[in-house]
C-alpha cells in the first residue's frame, strides 16, 4: 500500500494529522471540543459513526 491510498484518523491537529499530512497520508480529523483545528485536512468526522461513509467518499475520489 503506498502512502496515497493510507488514511490516517487523528483528534489533534498537530500531532496526528499534521505528522500524517508530512507522510503523505490522506487525513480525517476526528473533532475534538478541547482543540481548534489548525490544518487543512482530507476530511472531518464528529463521531466514528461518521468514518465508514467519509472514507467511501474519499475512495471515490482516489
Amino acid at each position: 500500500m503506498s502512502a496515497e491510498e493510507a488514511i490516517f484518523v487523528g483528534d489533534h491537529p498537530m500531532n496526528d494529522l499534521q505528522a500524517s499530512r508530512n507522510a503523505g497520508l490522506q487525513d480525517i480529523w476526528k473533532r475534538n471540543e478541547h482543540i481548534p483545528l489548525q490544518v487543512d485536512v482530507d476530511g472531518v468526522i464528529d463521531n466514528c459513526g461518521d468514518l465508514w461513509k467519509l472514507i467511501r467518499s474519499l475512495s471515490k475520489i482516489i
